[in-house]
């Protein structure tokens, strides 16, 4: 049952993600302290690091774990660029790039340490 359905999982997650960063999202955000999402980019990238992870896993594919980090990072860099391109409400950040990178690394080394 997982394995049918974690392809499509994985695929609307990232779809959504997409999406997500590149929505206008100012009128519904609530008064938050300053840098707080990006605990909530760190989530969102260990995510889907996590599910392309299990998708790979379980499809057995033969691409290697390193490059699934290499592709994580690359699309949460590619997002931040689109994010300055592509719109006016919203703004690039190191930062986010950071939380972004980060989520995938964590979630890269908890994998590791619990597949020995």
């Amino acid at each position: 049952m997982v394995k049918k359905t974690i392809l499509p999982i994985a695929v609307v997650y990232t779809i959504t993600l997409f999406i997500m960063s590149l929505l206008n999202l100012n009128d519904y955000s609530v008064h938050q302290p300053k840098n707080s999402d990006k605990l909530l980019h760190f989530i969102a990238y260990a995510i889907l690091f996590f599910l392309w992870y299990k998708v790979k896993h379980l499809h057995k594919l033969k691409i290697s774990l390193i490059s699934l980090v290499i592709l994580s990072i690359s699309f949460g860099i590619v997002m931040e660029f689109l994010q300055s391109i592509l719109t006016t409400y919203r703004e690039f950040s190191v930062y986010d790039m950071l939380a972004n990178t980060l989520g995938v690394l964590i979630t890269y080394l908890l994998i590791k340490i619990t597949i020995k």
